[in-house]
């Protein structure tokens, strides 16, 4: 393991409640802007967003299907678990 277990979870979740923060804290004033272009913008912009996402995690499944994905970056392992594994069924 490079990073102790403490220091792992610290650059986790800053940088997933930033990125959050950055994206939460600037729906209401995207909304408030587009709601000048059409009163349907802001419900456009959040589907949108929502489509963005889907299709982020309908590539990563496929990817990770493919194999071109490593299993091991999305486990509940432990990281040298999970690339013993890994190097296990390429072997195969």
């Amino acid at each position: 393991e490079l990073f102790p277990t403490e220091i792992r979870v610290l650059g986790f979740g800053l940088s997933f409640n930033l990125a959050f923060t950055f994206v939460g804290g600037t729906a209401s004033v995207a909304a408030q802007a587009l709601e000048g272009f059409s009163p349907l913008a802001p419900g456009f912009y959040v589907a949108g967003v929502g489509g963005l996402s889907a299709a982020v995690a309908v590539s990563a499944r496929c990817l990770r299907v493919k194999g071109t994905l490593p299993s091991y970056l999305v486990t509940t392992k432990s990281p040298a678990e999970a690339k013993n594994e890994a190097a296990a069924q390429a072997r195969v």
